[in-house]
C-alpha cells in the first residue's frame, strides 16, 4: 500500500490501511479485505471521476466512485456496501453508548481499583476507535470492522459487568 501516496502525502490513511490489512485490533486475529487478498490496490476505487470514464486518467482523489465498483462489480454490490453502512452505523452507535455508559459509571481512580475493568475498557475504545476512525464506514474491510465492533461489545459488557460487581451489584 505504501509509495504511491506517501510520495507527495505524509501517511494521511492510517486508518484506512488498518482495516484493509486486517490488523491492529485487539482481540481477534489478523483479517485482510478480500480486495487486498486479491491484490486490489487504492486506486481501483479510488479515482477521479473522470479516471473512470477514460482508463487513460489515473487520478486517484476523493473517495471511492460508484461508476469504479461497477468496473468489476455489477449493481448487486451497491445494496451489499449499503448494507454493511447500515450494519457498521448500527454496531458503532452501540458500542459508543457502552462505551459512554462504562465511563459514566467509573468513577475517578477506577483503575486502581478495576484494573481489569479498564484494561478491557481501553482495549474495547481502540477496536471502536479503529472503525470510527474510517470515514468509508468500513468498505475498506466490512468483515474485519464488524468483528472489532462485535468484539469491543463483548469487552465493554464485561467491563460495566466488573464495574458493577465491585460495586456490590447496583448497575
Amino acid at each position: 500500500l505504501a509509495g504511491q501516496c506517501e510520495a507527495c502525502h505524509a501517511a494521511p490513511h492510517v486508518a484506512q490501511e488498518r482495516l484493509y490489512l486486517g490488523k491492529g485490533g485487539v482481540g481477534l486475529p489478523q483479517r485482510s479485505a478480500l480486495m487486498h487478498y486479491y491484490h486490489v490496490e487504492c486506486t481501483a476505487c479510488h479515482k477521479s471521476p473522470a479516471a473512470v470514464a477514460d482508463s487513460t486518467v489515473s487520478q486517484a482523489h476523493a473517495g471511492g466512485a460508484r461508476q469504479a465498483c461497477l468496473a468489476c462489480h455489477d449493481v448487486t454490490a451497491q445494496d451489499t456496501v449499503r448494507t454493511w453502512r447500515t450494519t457498521i452505523e448500527r454496531l458503532r452507535t452501540h458500542v459508543q453508548a457502552s462505551l459512554v455508559k462504562f465511563e459514566r459509571r467509573a468513577t475517578p481512580g477506577g483503575a486502581d481499583r478495576h484494573p481489569a475493568a479498564f484494561r478491557l475498557y481501553e482495549e474495547a475504545r481502540l477496536n471502536y476507535g479503529m472503525v470510527a476512525a474510517d470515514p468509508s464506514a468500513s468498505i475498506h474491510n466490512f468483515r474485519y470492522a464488524k468483528d472489532l465492533l462485535e468484539v469491543s461489545e463483548k469487552k465493554i459488557t464485561e467491563a460495566i459487568s466488573l464495574l458493577g460487581a465491585s460495586e456490590g451489584g447496583s448497575k
